[in-house]
């Protein structure tokens, strides 16, 4: 039913997957999060796509002795850490399991789409013990900056960045945060997947766009999102000065200019502040070119490229 393998080799094992309908469409992203010393699983899914994926559950349920906690959503919740390295990430680890107050209520895993980000599932109302651990802490960050730096590093999540039955997965860039295993057998969509992927067919992707300013210090400056590091350099810089209302946005147009001329390539999913989320089509992604957002505005926009991404040559 999901586009990765469920198997289990540890109790702290985090699988990301996401559902398909029949013509290969994605029907919600996933984090399927194994639960400690049990034989079932957590599965994440944002709020819009909780139904409907119930519904696609009980669906092909048929009568597999599966039980299907529609519950869990008033007594658990999600909480995403996220760490400035590796090296931070590990000690954050290192001090959570080590926080012995919440016991067996509280899970813990690494996030396995993002190596910087810890995911912990407690009970509702508790919150991660961040305030008993040993390290220096600066102000907790809010959804804005989690959404922002997801944005960056070329992760989208939910189905408002993901509308349901409108992208596949490799669209939505699953494949380079570890949520499609190509080796896998059959699964409701894998067609259309396994053709995209083993005929190199893809045209387009999700991008994060960053507008660009005379008088911030760095408008000329590339940003290029690195793997292991959690801000990337030069990203923040004259930040406070900025506010392009980005969430407001959300459906306009994003233009490729070539001399002089402009072509449609993606409409924004989301956005906020200075940063917007859209597709963009790989023939676009041109060294020191520029997008623009909707028609009617001069403001020059510029993808920020993840890792695992390279301008066009």
């Amino acid at each position: 039913m999901v586009t990765n393998k469920v198997v289990k080799t540890t109790d702290s094992d985090a699988i990301y997957a996401a559902f398909l309908n029949k013509k290969g469409r994605m029907l919600a992203d996933s984090i399927l999060y194994h639960r400690p010393g049990l034989m079932s699983y957590f599965v994440e899914v944002s709020p819009e796509a909780f139904q409907p994926i119930i519904a696609h559950l009980h669906k092909f349920k048929l009568r597999k002795t599966i039980f299907i906690d529609e519950e869990v959503p008033k007594t658990h919740a999600v909480w995403s850490i996220l760490a400035k390295d590796l090296e931070w990430r590990d000690r954050l680890l290192r001090n959570l399991l080590n926080q012995g107050d919440l016991g067996s209520a509280m899970s813990i895993y690494v996030d396995p789409r993002w190596e910087l980000s810890i995911r912990v599932i407690l009970p509702q109302g508790e919150e991660p013990p961040l305030k008993n651990l040993d390290l220096e802490w600066e102000e907790e960050g809010s959804q804005q900056l989690y959404d922002y730096l997801r944005w960056v590093h070329g992760l989208p999540e939910g189905q408002k960045e993901m509308p349901s039955e409108k992208q596949i997965p490799l669209e939505a860039n699953m494949d380079h945060f570890s949520g499609i295993n190509f080796q896998k057998g059959c699964y409701l969509g894998q067609e259309l997947i396994a053709r995209t992927h083993f005929r190199g067919e893809l045209r387009k992707s999700i991008f994060a766009l960053r507008s660009l300013h005379p008088y911030s210090p760095n408008y000329k400056q590339f940003i290029k999102a690195e793997s292991g590091i959690l801000i990337p350099e030069g990203l923040l810089d004259g930040l406070a000065d900025i506010d392009d209302g980005g969430e407001n946005l959300v459906d306009q147009n994003v233009l490729w200019e070539k001399e002089g001329k402009l072509h449609k390539t993606g409409t924004v999913l989301d956005g906020k502040n200075n940063i917007v989320l859209s597709m963009v089509r790989f023939e676009h992604l041109v060294e020191n070119n520029f997008f623009r957002v909707g028609e009617n505005s001069d403001l020059r926009w510029q993808v920020i490229l993840p890792h695992w991404a390279q301008h066009k040559e």
